[in-house]
């Protein structure tokens, strides 16, 4: 199965990329930054993303099967 996940990045997001690895799936992630992304989980697919200026690329979704929505605020700002 090929699931795209969006925080894939932080705790939550980098914890299930895990588990779908481990049980022989593919993971596709939208971050910010592909490159950094990259470094700290290689075998995610990386795609850029800007949540709030653009919609996904929709080569992201080429054979997906499901979406995992994980994206959230920030938590290392001033509210």
């Amino acid at each position: 199965m090929r699931v795209l996940v969006t925080g894939a990045t932080g705790t939550i997001g980098q914890a299930l990329c895990d588990a779908l690895f481990a049980r022989g799936d593919d993971a596709v992630g939208l971050t910010r930054d592909p490159s950094r992304a990259r470094q700290a989980t290689p075998r995610v697919a990386w795609h850029r993303w800007e949540p709030t200026l653009e919609r996904p690329d929709p080569a992201a979704f080429e054979g997906v099967e499901g979406v995992v929505h994980l994206l959230g605020e920030r938590i290392d700002q001033r509210w």
